[in-house]
């Protein structure tokens, strides 16, 4: 799987189409992110990604947050 993430990248949430802010990268399948919530507060949490080919805006799934 080819995903050329950058830190400071922005992608959405596959389920709730949040966008997150790549704030780390932990290997080629795990990004560490934060969003605001509906609060305003800002969360902080890790993804799993995947690549929906040439797309710019790859998915992201929840692991914890």
């Amino acid at each position: 799987m080819d995903i050329n993430f950058k830190v400071g990248d922005k992608v959405k949430h596959r389920k709730s189409q949040t966008e997150i802010t790549i704030t780390n990268i932990e290997s080629e399948s795990i990004i560490v992110g934060e969003f605001i919530d509906q609060y305003g507060a800002i969360v902080v949490g890790r993804f799993y990604t995947d690549s929906l080919g040439p797309t710019k805006l790859p998915t992201a799934e929840i692991i914890d947050v």
